[in-house]
């Protein structure tokens, strides 16, 4: 089965179509499952709240992270439904599969780059979905055409964190490392990949809710594309 996909264009929201779900009463832990990766340090399992997954672009590691995270909540509530937004790159979804993706509970949504800070943050605050990523990086690079309530900014970020609490969706936003934010964004955990190998990374944490910190670990990636350009498709 493939994952569904959704093409967003620039029309208003139903504000009476959409219904609110009720948040979950999950833990605040999430195991990634992933040797390697876990201890890395001592909140390495994901809390509610906004993460921040910072690599190269278009390099299997933050990908993979974030995908390990959706397995990660479907594992853990057999009704949870998980979203993906783009506004460039898709996934592949036999790779999701392989790393443990239900992708019968699983959404990706091609939104405009100027509607997307918009529609996540509308999303977030809804609760329709137990986890939500970003992929943000190609809004951030246009960012100085935007208008204000376009940006994916500091004052859009800390809205979207007392949305993620107040619901209990896991937000993840998917960013470049080459090109850093100038200042630091106000995220509750923040992990840098780095890699040098086709087949493992390099991860590390610079940020948690508990003040911890880690010295970089080599993790091994699951084999397999994850993520399709869109001159890939036929």
């Amino acid at each position: 089965m493939a994952i569904v996909s959704i093409k967003v264009r620039k029309s208003k929201i139903d504000e009476e179509q959409v219904s609110v779900k009720p948040a979950p009463e999950s833990t605040d832990w999430c195991s990634l499952n992933w040797p390697g990766l876990e201890g890395l340090a001592a909140d390495c399992g994901f809390f509610q709240g906004v993460s921040e997954f910072s690599g190269a672009f278009g390099r299997g590691g933050v990908t993979q992270l974030a995908l390990r995270l959706t397995a990660a909540i479907h594992r853990a509530q057999s009704d949870a439904w998980c979203v993906w937004f783009s506004t460039d790159e898709m996934l592949h979804a036999p790779g999701a599969a392989q790393i443990g993706v239900d992708l019968r509970r699983f959404i990706v949504v091609q939104s405009p780059d100027d509607l997307l800070a918009k529609w996540v943050l509308r999303t977030t605050a809804r609760g329709l979905f137990d986890g939500l990523v970003v992929d943000a990086q190609s809004a951030l690079n246009l960012q100085a055409a935007f208008t204000p309530d376009q940006l994916l900014d500091a004052h859009w970020l800390k809205r979207l964190a007392l949305a993620s609490e107040k619901t209990r969706t896991r937000v993840v936003l998917l960013t470049d490392a080459a090109q850093e934010q100038t200042s630091a964004w106000p995220v509750d955990q923040k992990l840098k990949c780095e890699q040098f190998e086709p087949d493992a990374f390099v991860v590390e944490v610079t940020k948690s809710r508990r003040g911890t910190v880690s010295p970089p670990r080599r993790i091994k990636l699951v084999s397999g594309h994850t993520r399709w350009k869109r001159g890939d498709f036929p």
